[in-house]
């Protein structure tokens, strides 16, 4: 005998909810409920922050953004003891783009009474990396709801939204098609165009001056052999006419 299967039913808080899987989703806003067995009593259902989730998601950023600091540090850096330079050792764009990223991630938002990173456990050290309180941030996560809006609060006001929509007017301004990097890489394609014809240049110029110096040479190398015939005549009259008059 063939049984059709039938959606999954519940009642929660009074209300029917059905599904065509065991599954339910969209009826309790970031809550997934999934029905295990088939009861005919009450079920009591408690719904708590994912702190653990929260704090890997913070800690996964810092290292994300230590990383691209890091990597900063290194090419424009100076070793004294080995004396070599990064490769944008000195690259006053580089430079302003580390300073751009340190000056948002210090900066404030109005959206939560954690106004900065820093009240939540997250500071920088010299030199730009960020280090993780973790009693801080366990601390403030307690209060999760106001973490959270320390990264996505928007008033329309770029000095005081949320630390990570900063971030994000901030990276898309830096790869849209006419943005930083953009601008960046046609400048610098540029300075690689104008570099090369400077060469061509001064390769022309040497090549101009190789042949004139060898058509100098080749006219000097000729005089020279005529001097050299002159000289070897005049001493052969010389010795001629000393024997004549001997």
């Amino acid at each position: 005998m063939t049984q059709l299967g039938t959606d999954a039913t519940a009642k929660l808080n009074g209300i029917n909810i059905s599904s065509a899987t065991n599954t339910f989703t969209n009826v309790v806003s970031g809550v997934t409920l999934t029905a295990k067995a088939e009861m005919t009593g009450a079920a009591e259902i408690t719904v708590a922050p994912n702190q653990t989730a929260m704090s890997d998601a913070i800690n996964a950023f810092v290292k994300a953004y230590n990383d691209i600091n890091q990597t900063l540090q290194d090419q424009t850096k100076y070793d004294a003891s080995t004396k070599t330079a990064g490769l944008l050792q000195g690259d006053s764009t580089t430079l302003g783009l580390q300073r751009s990223l340190q000056g948002i991630l210090q900066s404030g938002s109005a959206g939560s009474v954690y106004a900065r990173l820093a009240d939540i456990g997250v500071t920088a050290q010299l030199g730009g990396n960020l280090v993780v309180d973790s009693a801080k941030l366990s601390t403030a996560l307690g209060n999760g709801t106001e973490v959270k809006k320390i990264i996505p609060y928007n008033n329309n006001n770029d000095m005081t939204n949320g630390i990570g929509l900063k971030l994000k007017k901030f990276t898309t301004g830096l790869l849209a098609t006419d943005g930083f990097f953009s601008n960046e890489d046609a400048a610098l394609q540029r300075a690689l165009a104008s570099n090369a014809k400077d060469q061509q240049t001064v390769n022309d110029k040497a090549a101009r001056t190789e042949t004139e110096l060898t058509r100098r040479y080749s006219a000097l190398d000729a005089q020279m052999a005529s001097l050299n015939g002159l000289s070897s005549y005049v001493s052969q009259q010389v010795t001629l006419w000393n024997k004549n008059t001997a």
